[in-house]
């Protein structure tokens, strides 16, 4: 006691102390909460209350500040040392609305709108046979038609278009288990391939000219609604009478899928006498040409189907390919019945034709057929036009993609750009440690599969019959599709020797048949080699081969003087002849400038 106390002595006096308690409130920044103040001693952390809530808005924490959003308050790291206030903050939510077309055709998309903000309406879908009446909260319900004017979104959610059986003049409602207009034509919706809706017409230019044809919709087994375009034999025959070889067909409009139904008569009838005679068909500028040739084993009354559809990336592959994928991927077919319409010898490859939303860069965008599993393989294509033309051996699903690949090994090497390009074209691949190892050998499994993916051969199920060659080796198809193209022979003793090195020559002769294969061989003076000092050593079978590709600028000489027929190939000199190969057969463009 500072004033009654006295000292009789020397002493020590010592403080004592009370530890200070802080008050921490909560202020839910223009939202709710159901929490209070807490009081939490000098230097210790407090415990986070429950969160509040706000409606349409997401909350984002607690803050020191109730606008700065860097002052987070950490709850298991921060302490306290005074009273103090913690705000809360948001974020205002955004709601996805998607429209479905109910049974109808739509070009529009999905939107992204703030919580309370109205929505523009979008542009009108369209139906065969039915009249829209517009964008309702439920496919079914009629008395749910959503205002754009007034209507505010509060939540993620889905318009359906209603619609009126132009016949009837009953609704139609497709997704509704229990609609039922009383027309027999929309029940038939539920039979997989089959017509539905009312019979109509719609315009296509045939050479130029507007024509009228009769259209239906089906639907298949899986869900796709198909727009089916009939042609008859008179509008056809009116076409093939002129001077030009080819019937040009343009289907333009907000269809993404449509099948085109054609009497073959008027085909053979004309192939007959124009052996050169085409067919191009395109929908929305994907397109499909075919020489009337490959109708040549049909019967008169044969009946052919051409299909072009547009399907979603996200369907059909996973999420990180999906995300290379520009535009849509694109489904195209030919076929009579249950027979596939396919070319054949020097036309075995068809082209195909893809419509480009956007530019691209031809060392990085590359065409890819998706195979039923979801896997990517090349196909040959060139960009010009607006367009990805294809050359394809088959029916399927083709898409354009963008890709970057790049190898850690391989910066300033001599070889980079052509191993960079073949990569984003899919036809190579690296090692597991990333690298691409450039300067090994190259097996002749290793180049054979090389070869059969830049010719975008199909691989699967093409069992070889090399002895030293099983079923369950990872090169097994890709050495059957080669042998089954001719572009390998094997040994006498019937092996193939897969884990081999390759030579020079053996790259050489795989090469040029794979040029006769695509009927673009070159042609070459048998002396083109006599520059070459070594030009003795080339073995007989490979020295006409040789002379091709090196009059082609394929294949050159290890310098000026020597061209080596026996040494083994390197990975990088094999990719570098399958990229010159690659562009003399314009199955890819040259490198862009």
């Amino acid at each position: 006691d500072f004033d009654g106390d006295t000292v009789s002595g020397d002493m020590t006096l010592y403080a004592h102390w009370t530890l200070n308690s802080y008050t921490v409130t909560f202020d839910p920044n223009g939202g709710s909460f159901s929490g209070s103040e807490v009081t939490v001693e000098h230097g210790q952390t407090v415990a986070e209350p429950t969160e509040p809530t706000r409606v349409g808005y997401a909350f984002e924490g607690w803050y020191v500040d109730p606008a700065d959003e860097t002052g987070e308050w950490d709850f298991d790291g921060d302490t306290v040392s005074g009273d103090m206030t913690l705000y809360a903050h948001w974020t205002l939510n955004s709601y996805t609305v998607t429209f479905d077309p109910n049974g109808g055709s739509f070009s529009g998309s999905e939107v992204t709108v703030e919580h309370g903000q109205t929505i523009a309406e979008p542009t009108e879908p369209t139906r065969v046979g039915y009249a829209f009446e517009g964008w309702f909260v439920d496919p079914a319900d009629e008395t749910g038609e959503w205002d754009f004017d007034a209507a505010p979104v509060v939540e993620d959610m889905t318009l359906y278009a209603h619609w009126t059986n132009r016949d009837t003049g009953g609704t139609d409602d497709s997704d509704s288990p229990d609609a039922d207009s009383g027309n027999d034509a929309d029940h038939q919706a539920d039979e997989p391939g089959s017509p539905t809706g009312a019979s109509a017409t719609a315009s296509v230019k045939l050479n130029g000219v507007t024509a009228e044809v009769s259209v239906t919709e089906e639907v298949t087994a899986e869900g796709q609604r198909y727009i089916r375009l009939t042609f008859t034999s008179e509008q056809l025959r009116e076409v093939l009478v002129s001077d030009t070889p080819e019937i040009v067909i343009a289907v333009e409009g907000p269809d993404p899928a449509v099948k085109a139904i054609f009497p073959a008569q008027p085909f053979l009838q004309t192939w007959r006498v124009r052996p050169d005679a085409r067919l191009s068909l395109s929908v929305n500028g994907n397109g499909l040409q075919i020489p009337f040739e490959a109708f040549g084993e049909l019967e008169e009354e044969a009946t052919l189907t051409a299909t072009i559809a547009q399907v979603a990336a996200a369907d059909r592959i996973d999420s990180a390919d999906a995300a290379r994928v520009l535009g849509n991927p694109i489904f195209f077919a030919l076929n009579s019945g249950d027979r596939t319409i396919e070319g054949s010898g020097p036309d075995r490859y068809l082209r195909r034709t893809i419509a480009l939303s956007t530019p691209v860069n031809p060392d990085e965008a590359s065409v890819v057929r998706i195979d039923a599993s979801g896997e990517l393989h090349f196909v040959p294509a060139v960009f010009a036009g607006g367009q990805a033309k294809l050359y394809v051996l088959h029916d399927g699903l083709y898409a354009v993609i963008r890709s970057s690949v790049s190898f850690t090994d391989m910066q300033s090497h001599w070889a980079e750009a052509d191993v960079r390009l073949l990569a984003n074209k899919r036809i190579v691949t690296g090692r597991p440690n990333g690298g691409f190892a450039p300067d090994e050998p190259i097996t002749r499994a290793e180049f054979a599969s090389l070869l059969v993916r830049s010719l975008g051969l199909w691989e699967e199920g093409h069992a070889s019959t090399f002895t030293d060659v099983a079923a369950n080796d990872w090169y097994a198809d890709a050495i059957g599709a080669a042998q089954r193209s001719g572009l390998i022979g094997g040994y006498e003793d019937g092996t193939f020797r897969p884990d081999a090195k390759i030579t020079r020559e053996q790259v050489a002769t795989m090469i040029a048949r794979a040029m006769e294969f695509v009927g673009k061989a070159p042609q070459a003076d048998a002396g083109a080699l006599e520059s070459f000092v070594d030009v003795a050593d080339i073995s007989d079978w490979a020295a006409e081969a040789a002379a091709w590709l090196f009059e082609a600028g394929i294949v050159k000489g290890m310098n000026d003087t020597v061209f080596a027929p026996a040494a083994d190939a390197s990975r990088a000199q094999s990719v570098v002849m399958l990229r010159r190969m690659l562009q003399y057969i314009q199955f890819i463009a040259p490198f862009s400038e």
